[in-house]
């Protein structure tokens, strides 16, 4: 067990644990195994941050939002389903997609709208409670780009 003292506070470590003892709170943090199943998406490099930013990230939420995101490499169909696994909200409402077909359908509360432009150009939007979420795929031969946006009644 190694112990240190600081000015205000005492941390602990023994085996894979970390306590840190400061004006009567304990925090214990764990070292995360870096071959657990919660970290497979974080060892292939495939994760929201690795495709995905915010623009309005550090701001408080004013009822929008603008996620902007780029698959290097990867047509719309792969981009597509890269999006289901890698943000829960999209996996629920969204279905396989189809070429080239139009089509709309209800799941839970929400009502979803896939629209085709070209072969190149996907919009779909989701609606639910007075929320609509809108993702805007857009195919390129470097990859496939893909505008997410939030507008709420709030």
């Amino acid at each position: 067990m190694k112990f240190s003292r600081f000015k205000f506070f005492l941390v602990f470590h023994r085996n894979d644990y970390l306590t840190v003892v400061e004006q009567g709170y304990i925090l214990i943090f764990k070292k995360e195994n870096t071959h657990s199943p919660r970290n497979t998406n974080k060892m292939k490099n495939d994760n929201w941050s690795t495709y995905c930013h915010d623009d309005k990230r550090d701001q408080v939420f004013d009822g929008s939002s603008k996620v902007l995101c780029f698959f290097p490499g990867m047509n719309l169909n792969i981009s597509y389903n890269k999006l289901k696994t890698i943000n829960e909200i999209s996996s629920i409402f969204l279905n396989e997609i189809s070429p080239v077909k139009n089509e709309e359908y209800k799941i839970n509360a929400a009502i979803v709208r896939y629209s085709w432009k070209r072969m190149q150009d996907l919009n779909i939007s989701v609606e639910l409670n007075g929320e609509t979420i809108n993702y805007i795929f857009h195919e390129q031969p470097s990859g496939t780009s893909l505008l997410i946006s939030t507008d709420s009644q709030y």
